[in-house]
């Protein structure tokens, strides 16, 4: 009876072994899938020039092959794609073959972006305080935005390579797509020299600090919002620190987030929110 048990347990211990070395090789297999930012920059030299100068170099979160987030956290996994070798994959990329490597299709999709750009798995949450909305959630943002219904997306505007600061990371300005029916002109004189970005883009996101500027509370990071209320009762936060959504689905800016950059901070003469709101509705 003993020596059966035995036989027994040393069978579980066996089959207990095969399944963790099973594990552990799949694991490491999976690591060894990765050759690393520093690796891709062999052959991409231009592009890992630009990536050490974006955000995602030195950011927390997704796929850290180094410091940062890497090539690989959202093209994939490179072993396969080194494998094939330059010369090949110069002839797979004319004809549009398998690069083993994901690569956006005509450099469009968000669903890479949203890996990190979101806050919840519900695209229709966007977390907000009173005035302020919280960062990291372009992508929520834009899925909120009207812009969406036209099937905007990140990269449209955004090279995903290259710092918004740097030349070339904006790659589309809002009036090359704002042409013919899409075409916005400013009614009021007074705002002729203001860019779009001034009132659709304001600095209405909270990353790491904000500040109050008289009337006005800044954030220190633009929103991807872009549309602006002018409905007196709309309020950025539902009541349950979630962006308010209109009838239509979309999340707003509000007059305080926009036009107090001016008109409470000290830079233009101080308005009432009431005229605000009037005048807002007439600027287009």
């Amino acid at each position: 009876m003993k020596t059966d048990f035995k036989m027994i347990l040393l069978g579980v211990v066996f089959i207990l072994s095969c399944f963790f070395v099973f594990l552990i090789s799949g694991i490491v297999q999976a690591q060894d899938e990765y050759v690393g930012t520093n690796n891709c920059g062999m052959c991409h030299p231009q592009e890992k020039k630009a990536y050490d100068t974006n955000a995602h170099s030195k950011a927390d979160g997704g796929l850290k092959t180094e410091d940062g987030i890497g090539c690989e956290a959202c093209h994939g996994p490179g072993q396969a794609h080194v494998a094939i070798g330059p010369a090949k994959l110069a002839e797979l990329g004319k004809e549009k073959g398998d690069l083993k490597i994901l690569v956006s299709k005509n450099n469009q999709n968000m669903e890479m972006c949203k890996n990190c750009h979101t806050r919840t798995d519900n695209d229709n949450i966007i977390l907000a305080a009173d005035d302020l909305i919280v960062d990291l959630q372009e992508y929520s943002e834009l899925a909120r935005s009207k812009k969406a219904q036209f099937k905007v997306t990140c990269t449209m505007c955004h090279d995903q390579h290259i710092s918004v600061r740097e030349k070339g990371g904006i790659k589309r300005q809002c009036l090359v797509c704002h042409t013919g029916k899409f075409k916005v002109e400013i009614k009021i004189k007074a705002m002729a020299g203001l860019s779009c970005e001034d009132c659709h883009m304001p600095f209405a996101v909270r990353k790491n600090s904000d500040t109050m500027v008289k009337g006005y509370h800044k954030g220190d990071t633009r929103s991807h919002i872009f549309g602006i209320s002018v409905d007196p009762d709309y309020k950025l936060n539902d009541g349950t620190k979630h962006a308010s959504l209109t009838k239509d689905g979309f999340a707003r800016l509000t007059v305080d987030m926009t036009c107090y950059a001016c008109h409470k901070a000290g830079i233009s003469h101080d308005m009432p929110r009431e005229e605000l709101l009037k005048n807002a509705a007439k600027i287009h």
